[in-house]
């Protein structure tokens, strides 16, 4: 809820975090949360939660209690995007330190 109240009235949980709410994870929401805001907003990380712009037109939340969560297709690509880029980024800082030892 907090992760709402931060990115304001117009903002969902997204990605890893809204996979997790649909029960599509498992382990428990873990930092960053993810949260989405209309395009006019704007994007930016705060602590524990990463605020991204959607330009994708009639977004589908789903409300449950407080909390407005994408709907489970979103929830789970953008959950996979996000975890191809923890992996791309892993593999980039993996090359760059096996590089330093070489030099």
């Amino acid at each position: 809820v907090a992760a709402l109240l931060l990115a304001g009235p117009d903002s969902w949980l997204a990605g890893p975090t809204a996979a997790t709410l649909h029960g599509l994870s498992h382990g428990g929401i873990t930092a960053p949360v993810h949260v989405l805001v209309p395009p006019h907003r704007t994007s930016r990380t705060v602590s524990w939660v990463r605020i991204s712009r959607s330009y994708l037109g009639d977004e589908r939340v789903v409300v449950r209690g407080p909390l407005r969560i994408s709907c489970r297709p979103r929830a789970v690509v953008d959950a996979a995007a996000f975890k191809a880029l923890v992996r791309q980024a892993a593999a980039l800082n993996a090359a760059r330190k096996a590089g330093t030892r070489k030099g």
